[in-house]
């Protein structure tokens, strides 16, 4: 008997929690929408408001056609952030998105993975050797 109540009730919780999650998903997926697009549409004004300083920046990191790749980036992060703030097109904007901060990654973080892929090649590849090795 005190079995069934507990399950009753757990199953009364959970129906509850389901019904109030699914109330709040619409009003947080909008609040993340328009967070992410603010962000993207101020760091895409920011690499065009002040274009030479950007330029020198991405030499810096490596970046292949600094001055053509800046203008690149600002408007694919402006462009792309007032869709999202406005809420078109959303998925299709994140091929471009995905492609420009891939690249923002792979140039300014290359140090980082460097050191990342190091670790990965001892810790995969050190005991292979270890165990082929030995006689």
């Amino acid at each position: 008997m005190n079995l069934q109540r507990f399950t009753d009730l757990a199953r009364a919780g959970y129906e509850f929690l389901i019904a109030s999650a699914s109330i709040l998903k619409s009003p947080f997926l909008l609040a993340v929408r328009l967070y992410w697009g603010w962000q993207m549409v101020v760091a895409g004004s920011a690499h065009l408001s002040d274009v030479p300083a950007m330029v020198e920046r991405f030499q810096e990191w490596g970046v292949p056609l600094p001055t053509f790749n800046v203008y690149v980036s600002g408007v694919t992060e402006c462009v792309c952030g007032l869709l999202l703030l406005a809420g078109c097109a959303s998925r299709l904007i994140t091929i471009p998105l995905i492609i420009n901060f891939c690249v923002a990654y792979l140039t300014a973080s290359r140090e980082v993975l460097l050191g990342i892929s190091a670790i990965l090649t001892r810790l995969f590849l050190t005991p292979h050797f270890y165990f082929c090795s030995r006689p």
